[in-house]
């Protein structure tokens, strides 16, 4: 099995369906508290936080760079990088 990134939600509702055909409307009142408990593997707003902090340190080094006559597009290309990273895992990666 991998370890692609899945919507709870989309699992409750799988696991709900598949135990409501089933019968077993006890184990479906469960479901919801046991899809809930699982670790995370990815948290969005933590990675937002890291991809926010290096593109500010990116930023920084691209105002000192103009400082000493450094184009810096380079570090500007990394801020936009940066930019589109966060966008990405705002989005959630899904189009």
């Amino acid at each position: 099995m991998s370890d692609d990134l899945i919507s709870r939600q989309a699992a409750i509702d799988i696991l709900l369906k598949k135990l409501i055909q089933n019968g077993d409307m006890y184990l479906a009142a469960d479901a919801p508290k046991w899809v809930g408990s699982l670790p995370t593997v990815f948290n969005k707003g933590n990675a937002i936080k890291e991809l926010k902090q290096n593109r500010d340190i990116a930023e920084a080094e691209y105002k000192v760079a103009g400082e000493y006559g450094d184009d810096g597009n380079f570090l500007l290309g990394k801020v936009m990088a940066y930019d589109i990273a966060m966008a990405i895992v705002e989005k959630g990666g899904i189009e």
